[in-house]
C-alpha cells in the first residue's frame, strides 16, 4: 500500500474517532443541562389557593307544612322561566299534600279565587288594571304573594341586513309597587368572593321565619330588591357586592317581605343544581311553608258585580240603614230617651 492510501485510511479512522468521541461528549452534555424539576411551595401557586372555595351543596329541600293549600304558578305573562325551574320548591308542596296548578291563559282572578298562594317569577309582559286589582284583593284576604325577578335580558332581532337590540325586564312594577316593594335594573356581582362574579352570596338579618336556620345563601344571578319602611329586609349582600349599573358597592337587599307578600331577587336559586348550595334548601323549604301559611277567605277576589265573599267565621254584614218611620207596616224604633211634652 502506498503511503498516499495509508495516510488517507489513517485520516479516515481519525476521522471518525473524533465523531464519536464528541457525540458522547455532546450527550453527556445535553444530559448534564437538563435541569431539574424544582416544586412550586408558593402559597399562591397551589390548586388550594387558585380555586375558588366551594359551598356545602348536600342537604333537601323539606317544610313542615302539611295541608290541602293550593299554590298557583303565573306562567301567562311571558315568564322567562319553565316550569322544572321551581321544582325543587313544587314537589316540597306536593310531597306535603299541597296542589300546585300552572295558570297560562285565561282569567287570572278566577284562578286565584281558588288559590291560596301565588307565585310571578321574570313576567315580561304587563298585568292588566283588573289583574293587579285582583292580586291585591287575593292578599287582602288571607293570600301568600310571592314575587322572584332576573336581571333584564338583552335580545337580538333582525336579519342580515337589519339587527336590533332590546333590553327586556321584568314587569313586577304594578303589582309590587303596592306592598312598597321593587326590583332593581342590572345585576350584582362579587369579584372579592374567591371570583365567583354573578354567585352572590347573602346572609339573613334575623334569626327567624323566612330566615329560620339559614346562614349563607347563593344567589346565581340577583338583582337588588327595594324595600320601603313598611316591608321588612330578610337578607343582605352585606356591602360585598356591587350593582352593574352603578359600579358601586352597597348593602342591598336581596330578600325582603311586607305581611303577606315576599320579594326575592333572584330565580335560579331555585333551580335543581342549586337547590342544595350552602343552605339554599332551607330557605326554599321556609318559602313553601310561607305559601301555605295564610288562611284565605274563600272567592277572593270577587267576580265582577258581585258582593265580597265572606269566610264562614268571618264578620257579619253591616246592617243597612234603618227605614224612615211612619213608612211601612212595623213600627219605627222608639226614641231614647222620650221627648219631654213643652
Amino acid at each position: 500500500m502506498r503511503a498516499r492510501e495509508l495516510l488517507r485510511v489513517g485520516g479516515v479512522f481519525v476521522l471518525v474517532v473524533g465523531l464519536l468521541l464528541g457525540g458522547t461528549g455532546i450527550a453527556a452534555f445535553a444530559t448534564e443541562s437538563t435541569p431539574a424539576y424544582t416544586p412550586v411551595e408558593n402559597e399562591q401557586f397551589q390548586p388550594s389557593a387558585l380555586l375558588p372555595a366551594a359551598d356545602d351543596e348536600t342537604g333537601t329541600v323539606e317544610m313542615d307544612a302539611a295541608g290541602e293549600k293550593t299554590v298557583v304558578v303565573d306562567m301567562a305573562h311571558g315568564n322567562a322561566i319553565d316550569e322544572s325551574d321551581l321544582e325543587p320548591m313544587t314537589s316540597a308542596l306536593v310531597r306535603n299534600g299541597h296542589e300546585v296548578r300552572v295558570h297560562s291563559q285565561g282569567d287570572l282572578n278566577a284562578s286565584l279565587r281558588r288559590a291560596d298562594a301565588y307565585v310571578v317569577a321574570t313576567p315580561r309582559q304587563p298585568f292588566s288594571p283588573d289583574e293587579v286589582a285582583g292580586i291585591r284583593a287575593f292578599v287582602d284576604a288571607g293570600g301568600r304573594l310571592l314575587l322572584l325577578s332576573e336581571p333584564p335580558k338583552t335580545t337580538v332581532q333582525g336579519g342580515l341586513f337589519s339587527v336590533s337590540f332590546s333590553t327586556v325586564g321584568d314587569t313586577h312594577t304594578g303589582v309590587a309597587s303596592g306592598y312598597g316593594l321593587g326590583f332593581g335594573d342590572g345585576y350584582l356581582y362579587d369579584m372579592a368572593d374567591d371570583g365567583h362574579f354573578k354567585s352572590v352570596a347573602a346572609e339573613p338579618t334575623r334569626s327567624e321565619g323566612l330566615a329560620a336556620g339559614v346562614d349563607r345563601l347563593v344567589l346565581r344571578e340577583a338583582v337588588p330588591v327595594a324595600a320601603s319602611d313598611d316591608a321588612t329586609v330578610v337578607a343582605s349582600d352585606a356591602g360585598e357586592t356591587t350593582l352593574s349599573t352603578t359600579r358601586r358597592a352597597g348593602d342591598h337587599a336581596l330578600v325582603a317581605r311586607n305581611g303577606g307578600v315576599v320579594a326575592v331577587g333572584d330565580t335560579d336559586f331555585l333551580r335543581s343544581e342549586n337547590a342544595a348550595t350552602a343552605d339554599n334548601e332551607v330557605f326554599i323549604g321556609n318559602l313553601a311553608a310561607f305559601l301555605v301559611s295564610g288562611e284565605k277567605t274563600p272567592g277572593a277576589p270577587k267576580p265582577p258585580g258581585e258582593e265580597e265573599p265572606r269566610s264562614p267565621g268571618g264578620p257579619a254584614p253591616r246592617p243597612g240603614p234603618a227605614p224612615p218611620s211612619g213608612g211601612g207596616d212595623e213600627p219605627g224604633p222608639t226614641p231614647s230617651p222620650a221627648p219631654t211634652p213643652a
